[in-house]
Order: C-alpha cells, then sequence, then structure tokens
C-alpha cells in the first residue's frame, strides 16, 4: 500500500485535493572533539542573566577557538618537547559531551519549582522527567495505540516488517537527540503544503470567513474530513486494515486509537475532534484550523524574524559547533535517545517543526485567567496549530488524552474537564513539557511576548497572534495572523 492509498477517503469538495507525505531518513553518529568539563565553564560565565545573550556568539568564538588550539597542541607535543602519542587527555568522545549536556538538562528541570508552576500557571509538568523517561512515554504510546496487539506483543516476531507510519515514531524520537544530523544522509523536510479542518456540517455550508484560507494562500491544499469520515481516514492512514490477522475466522484487536476515537463518538465528540487535529498532524503535517477562524495574512508570511530564546542550558547552544569540529573518522558509539536528528542553529532558516501561538498571558497582562475561564495563566491557542510529520508534543498530547479515554470508559460517564483532557489545558501542558525536557525552557520565558520567539524546533507567536479582532481592520500587525470567531461548532457532540 502507497502513501496515497493510506491517506484515506476524505470528503473531496471542489477546492480539495489530497497528497502523499514525505519519506524520511536516518541520523548517524558522530566523532571526537578536543573538550573537557565544559558545561561549568559556560554556565559560570554566563550565568541565566538575559543580557547575556548578547555576549553568547563571542563566547562560542572563543571556546571553539580554545578547543582547537589545545587540542592541536596537545597533539603536538608534550611539556618537555618530545611527540605526544596519547591524546586522550585532549579529546574525549562526542557521547561524553552529549551526556555533559544531558546532565546539565537534567539539573534544569529538577532546579524548577513545579508547584508554583502550577499554583500560579496552572500546568502541569513533572519534576521527574527526563529525556529518557520522556522517550520511553512516547514509546508507549506508539505501542499501546498505534500498534495491532499482535504486533505491541513482546512476543511478536522480530522479523515482522514495522508498519507503513513507522517514521512517525522514528521522527518523534529523533526530535529529543541532542546531536545534529548528518547533513549528508538526513534531508531538510519541508512543512507539507496541507490544511486540514473538520465539522459537523459538509464543506458546502461552512462559514463564509473560512474562504479566506483558500484565498490567501493559493499555493497550499485546504482538505476537510468530515466526522463520519474521520475514523476511516485513520484506519487507512495507519495502514490497519493490512496489518489485522485473523484468527480462527476473527480479525484480532484493531489499533488502539482507532478502538478509542471510535469510543468518543457521541458523547464526546468535542474530544475527537480535539484528538484529530493532534493526529492529523503527527502522521502527516501541516496545518490544522478550525471551520470558525479565517486566514488574516498569508501563511508565507507567519513568524518572520522570531527571536532566538536565551538558553538556560548554554551547553546546549555550543554542542552543534563542537560536533562540526568533529573528526568524521572516528565514530563513537551513541545511546538510541543520543543518535537522532534534532534542529540546531544551521536549520535556524529552516521552518520551525511546531509553531503555535499564545491565547493568553495572565504574568503580563495582570488577568486573573481563572476568573476569565482560562485553564491555564498562559494558554496555548490549538484551534490552529502548524506541525511537521511526527512532533514528540502531538504524540504526547494524544497518549495522554487516549489514557483518560480510557479511564472514561471502563468507569462511566462522568464530570471530566475536556479542556484539561484534550483541549487547550492539555495541549499547553504538552507544549511546554516538551520545551523544558528537551531545552530547559521555563513556562514563564514564554510571558511578555512582542514578536515571535524560537526555542530549538519550536516557534511560540505572542498573544492575539491566533485571535486578530476583525473590529480592528484587515492588519492588525505582521504577528496577527489569524481570526477566530468561537462558535463552538462542536459542542452539539458532547
Amino acid at each position: 500500500m502507497d502513501d496515497k492509498e493510506r491517506q484515506g477517503p476524505i470528503h473531496h469538495d471542489p477546492r480539495c485535493a489530497y497528497k502523499g507525505d514525505q519519506t524520511e531518513s536516518e541520523a548517524s553518529n558522530r566523532g571526537v572533539i578536543g573538550i573537557g568539563r565544559t558545561d561549568e565553564m559556560i554556565s559560570t560565565i554566563l550565568g541565566h542573566n538575559r543580557s547575556s545573550r548578547h555576549f553568547l556568539p563571542l563566547l562560542v568564538v572563543f571556546f571553539l577557538t580554545f578547543i582547537v588550539i589545545s587540542s592541536r597542541y596537545s597533539s603536538s607535543s608534550s611539556i618537555n618537547g618530545a611527540t605526544n602519542n596519547n591524546n586522550d587527555d585532549a579529546a574525549i568522545s562526542i557521547k561524553a559531551v552529549v551526556k555533559a549536556a544531558s546532565e546539565a538538562l537534567t539539573r534544569r528541570v529538577k532546579s524548577l519549582e513545579y508547584e508554583t508552576i502550577k499554583r500560579d500557571l496552572g500546568i502541569s509538568l513533572d519534576s521527574e522527567i527526563t529525556l529518557e523517561s520522556y522517550d520511553e512515554d512516547l514509546r508507549a504510546t506508539w505501542r499501546d495505540y498505534f500498534l495491532p496487539r499482535s504486533l505491541a506483543s513482546e512476543n511478536a516476531s522480530s522479523s515482522r516488517s514495522p508498519p507503513p507510519h513507522q517514521s512517525v515514531l522514528d521522527i518523534a524520537l529523533s526530535k529529543l537527540s541532542l546531536l545534529p544530523p548528518d547533513r549528508e544522509t538526513t534531508p531538510i523536510r519541508p512543512l507539507p503544503k496541507h490544511i486540514y479542518t473538520t465539522d459537523l456540517l459538509p464543506p458546502d455550508q461552512l462559514p463564509e470567513q473560512f474562504q479566506t484560507w483558500i484565498k490567501h494562500n493559493e499555493d497550499w491544499t485546504t482538505m476537510f474530513v468530515s466526522d463520519e469520515e474521520i475514523d476511516t481516514w485513520l484506519e487507512t492512514a495507519l495502514g490497519s486494515g493490512s496489518l489485522r490477522e485473523r484468527t480462527e475466522g476473527r480479525e484480532k484487536l484493531e489499533v488502539g486509537v482507532v478502538r478509542e476515537m471510535k469510543r468518543l463518538k457521541g458523547d464526546w465528540g468535542v474530544v475527537r475532534a480535539d484528538l484529530f487535529r493532534y493526529l492529523v498532524l503527527l502522521l502527516n503535517g501541516g496545518i490544522y484550523t478550525d471551520t470558525d477562524t479565517a486566514s488574516v495574512l498569508p501563511i508565507s508570511e507567519w513568524a518572520r524574524n522570531p527571536v532566538k530564546a536565551l538558553s538556560s542550558v548554554p551547553m546546549l547552544d555550543v554542542l552543534p559547533q563542537l560536533v562540526e569540529m568533529a573528526q568524521p573518522q572516528t565514530l563513537h558509539h551513541l545511546e538510541p535517545f543520543q543518535a537522532h536528528e534534532v534542529p540546531t542553529e544551521q536549520d535556524e532558516e529552516d521552518s520551525p517543526s511546531l509553531l503555535v501561538a499564545l491565547e493568553i498571558d495572565a504574568p503580563d497582562s495582570e488577568t486573573d485567567w481563572k476568573d476569565e475561564g482560562f485553564v491555564r495563566g498562559i494558554q496555548v491557542v490549538q484551534w490552529t496549530i502548524m506541525a511537521k510529520k511526527g512532533h514528540p508534543v502531538l504524540l504526547d498530547v494524544i497518549g495522554r488524552a487516549l489514557r483518560q479515554a480510557e479511564e472514561v470508559a471502563e468507569g462511566g460517564k462522568r464530570d471530566v474537564n475536556i479542556l484539561d483532557w484534550s483541549g487547550p489545558g492539555a495541549f499547553t501542558d504538552a507544549v511546554f513539557r516538551y520545551l523544558l525536557v528537551r531545552y530547559g525552557f521555563h513556562p514563564s520565558q514564554a510571558s511578555g511576548l512582542k514578536q515571535p520567539l524560537r526555542i530549538g524546533d519550536v516557534v511560540i507567536m505572542p498573544v492575539h497572534s491566533f485571535r486578530a479582532d476583525a473590529s480592528e481592520g484587515p492588519f492588525q500587525g505582521e504577528h496577527r495572523v489569524v481570526w477566530h470567531g468561537f462558535f463552538g461548532r462542536w459542542k452539539g457532540k458532547e
């Protein structure tokens, strides 16, 4: 089954078409460099002062020059002038450098006051989270919900071919690496120019303002998937029909995510719609937007010239430059969570892997976010999301929502806050969980934004970027790019 077949049936209104997704490739290992315990050196010089961002480029130049000189000197002679044939003291493996960066990141994660974050902002984060535990959680979600039971079983044959959508997990895990990609084997993945939406009504009854997505973005393909077609699309996208096995004339249990999405139909239509947006971006990539939104500015004009966030773990900023200096002929084995692709400073001209906007910034506006009806003090919009295929944030929020769905199904219908289950509360937590575990980024660092902020492979746009007010006129600044109507068109499905 090829990619186009796996996309599944969708409702083709005259404006809609469907295209296959991209192929993927793997990253490779790296070499060695002359370096000691660098994280302490950088942290001592930089500290955590915001003004230090201006000194980082100079520090990197100084630091790399020091490494080159010390490495060359150590390799040429010893103190007494004799040739030094043992360079172990002057050069250590990239694996050791990555380990040092990982340890610095872990210290940063453990240093935050999580009870204060929960109390002041409502954001739920785990003080014990690490790259390894986050990796394990993503793998568990994939195993439990994206594989048929026969493939998820530990006793499954190791010779069995992987499912056709396995590359999605590979991409998600690759984002957790602290190493840059190998440009010779890992091409830059472009963002698919697909705009997805779904609704209870047929596409010819969508709000008039939704037409602006087509008008302003002629080189993008707009696709509509009705609520009735979601299950068929998902089964086909996952290739679950070809993966089912027959035992005594009966099919084994279907893929977990398909099962749970069907159970949500009816009583929990809002949750089902929330999960669809995460699923379609996880499996395909592109933009999801609700039908009660409008395009104010073309997508090509979103998030121009974002400011790069000051790293809380300076070692992560210099690691790409250190890898560039490594000798390619000397390779060292890396742990699985270390040997994948991640965005680096070399990718700054590339589009981000995830682009989101803030809905409210209570610390900056001094708003009582609870009285205003929000579930987070710094809350991320999820009526419009841009993401490349396989982003960890999407797999994370899907896994947590599906586990909640199982609890609701097993315990009967009960009082559940959908905003925390699958809505903006859950999505906000997932975004900041990834930014914390991968980059050491504190939620408060997203407060007070006046222009887009880039943190690694993620861009966060300021408040009102996806909440442009039509009453203010057609142009409200270069960062107000989406209008939202708050029509609540899915509430009839609760």
